[in-house]
Order: C-alpha cells, then structure tokens, then sequence
C-alpha cells in the first residue's frame, strides 16, 4: 500500500514536472548554457541613441559608424509588424550626422527610398573605404514570375551621384576594394526569414530549382565572378563525406536542397566565409550548416565546421580564425579544414564579434530570450567581453524587446553589435520608447577595462 501510494503521488504530480521542465527549456537558451548569475559591477559604457523609430543597422561583421566616425547609416522600416514584410514594401536608408545634435536628436543628412529590404538586416546598408561610399541595394526591376531583381548601390551621397552596380551587395571589404553576395537575396528566405529580400512563396519555389552560388564583384573595375554553390560543395566533398553530425541516415530518394547563407570577408579581404545550410530527408548529413571558407576565385575551399541546431553565427575574428556559438560554447575554429573548438566561453549568447586592433578580445551580446540564463530581466541584453580561458566582464545592459513583444520573430531586436575600424566604439540595436532604434556607444578605453580586476569573472 505505501508504494502504491507513492507512485499515486508521482502520478499527481507529473504534470507540474513536465510544465517546470518545458518552462525551463523555453526560458534557457536553445542550446541549453548555464545559468550564471549578473555581475555585481559592468564597465557600464555610456550609450546615446542616434536613429529615430523603426531604425536598425545592418550586422555584426560590418560597421554602421562611417570611417571617420562622424556619420550612422541605417535602415527606416515603414512599420514594425504586426504581420511579416510584405514584397514591395518601401524601406529607407539613411544616414545621420554625429556632429550636428539637436537638441536630444541627431538630424538625418541623407535619405533614399528602396523596397529591397528584410526586417532583420534592412537594405544591407554598409560603408565602403571612406564616408563617401555608401553601398545598399533596390530593387531594379521583376522577372518573368513577378521576383524581384535586386542589384546593389554605390551612392556618393554627399554629392548626390550614384552607381549602380551589376550585382546584389551583402558584404563589402574594408577597404572598399570588393562586395559579396549570395546569387539572389530573395532565396535567403529559403532556410531563414529577415536577412535578404521578401519574395512570394511561389517565387521562392522557382528560386528552389535555381544553380545557387556567390557573387564576387571588383569595386574598383566592376569585373564580377560567381562561385557556383555545386562547384563549392564538390570541393569540399560534402555529397561523399560520412556522416559527422547527428540524425540519421538519408532517405533514399529524398531530396535535398543546398542554400547560400551569410558571405562574409575577412579583415584583409583575402577569403570568404560561405554558411551553407542543407535542408532536406535526402541530404547526407541531415539539415546541416556548413562553415566553408574560400579564395575569390573559388580555390582553396575548406569546411572548417559543420553543425545542426547547436550552433550558429560564424564570424570571421582579427587574426583569420572563425567564431560562432557551437555546442553551448563561444568557439574559435582555426582557418583548417575540420578544425576544433577553443573555447573562448562555456556560455554561447549572442553574436561574437572580434574587436579590431585587440586580437585578445571578443565582444558578444545575449538574445532577448536569453535573460534568465543570465540574471537579466525580461528585455535586457548583456554586451559581454570574452577574454578566452572562460573569462568575461560586462560592458554594459541595453533594453531589447522582450521575447514575445513583436507580433512575429523577424521583427525581433537583436543588438548585433558592430564595432567602428577603431573598434573603440560599438553600433547596435537597442528597444527605446516601443521601437527598434540605433545607438552608439561612448569610446571604450580596453586598457583600463583590463586593467579593473572587479570587473571579470569566470
């Protein structure tokens, strides 16, 4: 009778575990990083905002804060839900001007129209080798099916000239000397909303059976080239490579679609990074992501990690190596072919990003999502300084929109924190008076943050 009793008890109370546990899954990081408590002090970096509502800049891999540091391009959405992005809605880029406050209000000096835009990454607007190019992309014209043709911009717009160029733009160099882009922004869409251009689900099928690659386009010449995404693939032996990751075998017969995702130059300009995300029954290693690395010219292709769910936003660091969250870590990967994790955190969050002129350092922010896991309140995030060894401080919390705040995912706010060639100052998105706006911080002084024992920990 007393074990019947106690398993009547352990029936009763059944229910209530599986609610604690599924709270705890939801509220957690989706690759489950430890809870850690917030730190008693943060470096606490003064912060201003710069763009008006419904602003975001583009990334964390490229810089909003112009090359001298006086001007923030972003994009102005036309609204922020409640539904998705609608093709042929209308975005703009602008341009603000640091040096000539109003007020509490930073005036706009530029403004132009374009509906090749996405809620998370707006036009892709960036910065070229000096303030006087601006690059983004409009769309063109429509093919055959109604898509949208999607071309970049170079606008010298304190001139008012304007080039268009013979390519879509997703990532430019540094220096200005060369863009990248995925063969058709629209086929982002394909694997994750929010990071191209919005085409409709038909287009998107066309878009499905059509030769994927990247874009690769000579600013200076305007000569192009394009790294057909099957060529890339044969290189890296993915169709003949056992499988390395979790989920079964593939179906025969199934199918499997290969996708370009983020195209990413290094700090010299000299390699990409191509995330290839295979979706499908049919692919040999399952829905995988593969971090390839690669030549201009399409040589020297390397897949340098491969992951399925617990991993995500590979980023080119200072010294040639990659960092991305893997495995519930913030990881390092050598430029090599198979290479393994150093591990700069036991705590993936974010969006690592390397600061430029401290190969020692890298900055990542936390999802709104991710608060509880980090002692934060709902629609904080945290910028935190990883240091390797598993040592961190806290530049500073920033309001984000709490998870459930915006109708639908694509229009969440996610700081992706971007740094000025400097990498003294830090561009991101923050969640001020009910809207996504963009702020910039004050100049960080590194020396002295490392200097403030208070301030890390393990």
């Amino acid at each position: 009778m007393p074990q019947q009793s106690l398993l009547k008890r352990g029936i009763k109370f059944t229910p209530l575990l599986i609610i604690l546990w599924a709270t705890v899954w939801v509220v957690a990081p989706r690759w489950g990083a430890a809870t850690i408590k917030r730190p008693r002090s943060t470096y606490d970096v003064r912060w201003r905002v710069v763009g008006g509502a419904r602003t975001t800049h583009r990334f964390f891999d490229s810089s909003a804060i112009s090359p001298s540091g006086r001007y923030v391009g972003a994009t102005r959405t036309c609204r922020e839900g409640p539904a998705d992005v609608t093709p042929g809605d209308v975005a703009e880029v602008v341009v603000y001007d640091l040096q000539k406050k109003r007020k509490d209000r930073f005036p706009v000096v530029y403004r132009r129209p374009t509906a090749a835009w996405d809620a998370q990454l707006g036009a892709q607007v960036q910065w070229g080798a000096s303030d006087d190019d601006l690059y983004f992309n409009d769309v063109v014209g429509t093919r055959s099916d109604g898509a949208p043709i999607v071309r970049g911009v170079r606008s010298d717009w304190q001139r008012g000239r304007e080039t268009r160029l013979p390519t879509p733009v997703y990532h430019v160099t540094r220096d200005g000397a060369r863009a990248a882009a995925p063969r058709d922004l629209a086929a982002l869409r394909l694997t994750q909303d929010g990071y191209g251009v919005v085409a409709t689900p038909a287009q998107l099928r066309h878009l499905e059976t059509q030769k994927d690659g990247v874009h690769v386009l000579d600013l200076r010449t305007n000569a192009t080239a394009f790294l057909e995404l099957g060529a890339l693939v044969a290189a890296a032996e993915l169709e003949e490579r056992p499988r390395a990751v979790a989920g079964g075998d593939a179906r025969r017969g199934a199918e499997c679609h290969r996708h370009v995702f983020h195209v990413k130059w290094n700090a010299k300009g000299t390699r990409l990074l191509v995330v290839v995300r295979a979706r499908g029954h049919g692919c040999p290693r399952g829905d995988a992501n593969h971090a390839l690395t690669v030549d201009p010219d399409g040589a020297d292709v390397k897949v340098v990690a491969t992951w399925l769910r617990d991993g995500n936003h590979p980023n080119w660091l200072e010294d040639g190596r990659l960092s991305m969250n893997y495995e519930g870590k913030v990881c390092a990967f050598d430029d090599v072919e198979g290479a393994s994790c150093q591990v700069l955190s036991e705590r993936a969050s974010g969006h690592p990003v390397g600061v430029p002129g401290r190969g020692d350092l890298v900055v990542t922010d936390t999802y709104a999502k991710e608060h509880a896991a980090f002692g934060l309140e709902a629609g904080e995030a945290a910028l935190r300084v990883l240091s390797g060894g598993d040592r961190e401080a806290w530049l500073g919390v920033f309001p984000v929109a709490a998870l459930g705040t915006m109708p639908t995912d694509v229009w969440r706010c996610d700081a992706h924190p971007a740094f000025d060639l400097k990498g003294r100052r830090l561009a991101l998105n923050v969640w001020v008076r009910g809207s996504r706006r963009v702020a910039v911080t004050d100049e960080i002084d590194w020396d002295a943050l490392l200097k403030r024992r208070d301030l890390w920990f393990s």
